[in-house]
Order: structure tokens, then sequence, then C-alpha cells
């Protein structure tokens, strides 16, 4: 019954990141999570048949999209931890007001001050945010996101079963904050982000968005601002 992050704020945190740390409380992988627990509940409640090799199917457009998927994850998940709310943690929220299956991004990216403020890898998460391909920002500290890539030697990196799959460290190296990446940290554009904040500002809207948004309401707000424009 871990509790997710940030559920109705512009931090909520992100349905893979939720899993890691899940996955992580229970001393198992995610893909024992994903693969050996939540596999079989979901075949059984849809009767569904999905690829025999499920290596690299639960990637974000799995975890974070509005599809049938994704769908049946968050409902299996809510279902065996008692957390009705992991809707929010992914796309699901607006499924039927706007088409996000291309707004997501299949890399996984971060704000390196988000993470380096929680000081330590278990209290660090992945923004929801971060997630969104549009968004290249983060709206607190005004600097680009970072694709998460290792920087570490080869030779210092760590076989893969002894990989600790944690949000805020390097999968790869295990370095905490991502400390064993090079790239530099660049100051976003005022427009990257007056947009991250306005998808963050929706991101916060997530537990209640079937109640305060529709089609007919997205169109009419959208014909109201072209009529002002």
């Amino acid at each position: 019954s871990l509790e997710p992050k940030g559920i109705g704020t512009d931090q909520c945190e992100s349905m893979r990141s939720y899993i890691y740390r899940l996955a992580d409380s229970h001393r198992i992988s995610p893909s024992q999570l994903l693969n050996e627990i939540l596999w079989d509940r979901i075949k059984k409640r849809q009767h569904l048949k999905y690829p025999k090799n499920r290596r690299g199917i639960w990637n974000n457009s799995w975890l974070l999209s509005t599809g049938i998927r994704t769908d049946n994850l968050v409902e299996v998940l809510a279902n065996t931890t008692g957390i009705s709310a992991l809707m929010a943690c992914t796309m699901q929220p607006i499924k039927n007001i706007l088409n996000t299956r291309t707004l997501v991004s299949m890399t996984d990216r971060y704000c390196p001050e988000c993470i380096n403020q929680h000081g330590n890898a278990y209290d660090a998460y992945g923004r929801l945010l971060w997630s969104v391909g549009s968004i290249n920002a983060c709206p607190i500290h005004g600097i680009r996101l970072v694709q998460q890539t290792c920087g570490a030697e080869s030779g210092k990196r760590l076989e893969f079963f002894r990989r600790k799959w944690l949000p805020g460290a390097c999968m790869s190296c295990g370095s905490i904050a991502f400390q064993c990446s090079a790239q530099a940290r660049q100051n976003a554009t005022e427009v990257e982000i007056w947009n991250a904040t306005q998808v963050a500002n929706l991101i916060s809207y997530f537990p209640g968005t079937p109640q305060l948004f529709s089609r007919e309401s997205l169109a009419s707000g959208l014909s109201g601002l072209i009529a002002e424009y």
C-alpha cells in the first residue's frame, strides 16, 4: 500500500516511478512485479493475449498513455495495492478529452535540481510532467530536462543483476542523483517554462478531471480563445 507522491499537485509522481519504488519496497525488481505478479492478473481480467516475450513492453506507452493496456494496468495495480488514486499518475484522466498517445515521451528524463533536492535515492521520484514529450523544462527551476544516460566508464557500470532500480539513481552505475552524468545544465526559455507550467497545472487537476473537464467544455474554451484572439 505504498502511497504515490504528489497526487493532486503539479509534482505528481509518474506511474513508472511509482512501480520502481513499489517494487523496491517489497525487495523485488520492477520486472518481477510487472511480469510475475501484475501480468497474470491483467491477463485474467481481460483475457488478453500479449507477446510471450514481455521484455521491453513495459515502456512509457504502457505505463503512462491512455490506451486499454494502461487502463488494465492501473485497475489491476489499484486493486492489488488498495490505492485508488493511481490513475492520476498516468495520462488516463484526460483520455476522453485529448488524444495523448503521441504526447508521452519514450525516453526517461529528469530535472537535476528536483532530484538533488531530495538528498537520497529513496526519497527522490520521477514526475509525470517529465514524461510529457512536448515538455522540455522544469517550471520550478527553469532549466531544461535531462535525458537519463549513464556517464560512467564501462568498467564502472554494474552487472545487470546488481543494479538498483530507483528513480533517484543511475540504473547503470548506481550513482545517486545521476552524478555520473556530464550533461551541462541549460536554462530553459520563457516559452518552454510557460508551456511546462500550463501542463503542470493541468496535471494537478487529474484526480478530479472527469468532473472538471469534458470534450464540450474543451471545444467551448478553444472557440472562446480563438474568438478572443
